[in-house]
């Protein structure tokens, strides 16, 4: 009988091996894939990033004029890229991709294919000329996506990555990191006026953010803001916020470029 149990039970412990190993290596593939869609989308966007002339009134951020990317060029590759967040000396270097299908990117890449890493993506429930603008992606241990994001809960961090750069087809539009918040998808009273619609919306979200978070720079109704969101870890209901203020906006000829080596 003895005997009988110790096969049962190397029998189990072999299956428990297969099935381990089975599990750990789909999930290696499932990066490897999601790696290789990464370097294609990168191939891509090269293709398109262009020197162009920079005309302000009043230039008041050295930007890379190498390094504008032709909105208008990658739309023609896939409609649904909506822009370009860059944030210097950081690994956040993506395509900002929207869908009506709310939440359509957070499993997709920038081609449309199943990805672990999904895509930086609008809110669908955004809208034009709102006064928040909120992106999503995922906080992915190896860094990619929004996997440094936590890092502006460190003043110093902060202080050294605060101007990020957003371009659309009419040109790059600079913000400045203004405030660092946590909440819930949980909180109902947050999730209403995380994109608010009415004054007195974004006044709760204020008052919510002076509450719960850090207000680096003050920001108002009238101001154009970008928030960026990821999840914080083992509660998949809570989340990190990083807003950012728009302070200029750079205009650039794409169509008088001259593409970069």
């Amino acid at each position: 009988m003895q005997k009988k149990y110790r096969i049962l039970l190397s029998a189990a412990s072999i299956a428990l091996i297969v099935v381990s190993a089975a599990g750990l290596t789909f999930g290696m593939l499932r990066y490897t894939k999601a790696d290789k869609g990464l370097k294609h989308a990168d191939s891509v966007i090269a293709e398109y990033t262009y020197t162009v002339p920079i005309s302000s009134d009043e230039v008041q951020y050295s930007v890379d004029t190498e390094n504008l990317v032709d909105i208008a060029g990658l739309q023609r590759v896939n409609p649904d890229v909506a822009a370009y967040l860059q944030i210097p000396d950081t690994a956040i270097s993506y395509p900002v991709m929207h869908s009506d299908e709310p939440g359509y990117y957070l499993t997709r890449d920038f081609d449309g294919t199943r990805s672990v890493y999904g895509s930086i993506y609008v809110d669908a429930a955004c809208y034009e000329n709102g006064p928040v603008t909120l992106l999503h992606g995922h906080n992915m241990k190896n860094g990619t996506m929004f996997g440094s994001l936590k890092r502006y809960r460190d003043p110093e961090y902060a202080n050294s990555h605060e101007n990020v750069r957003y371009t659309t087809k009419d040109g790059m539009e600079i913000y400045q990191v203004c405030a660092v918040y946590d909440g819930s998808v949980r909180n109902l009273d947050l999730m209403k006026c995380t994109i608010p619609y009415t004054q007195e919306e974004f006044d709760q979200l204020k008052t919510y953010i002076t509450e719960n978070g850090a207000i680096r720079e003050d920001f108002t109704w009238d101001d154009k803001l970008l928030v960026l969101s990821t999840c914080t870890g083992s509660d998949k209901n809570k989340r990190l916020y990083v807003m950012c203020k728009k302070y200029q906006e750079i205009k650039g000829g794409i169509a008088d470029g001259t593409k970069t080596d």
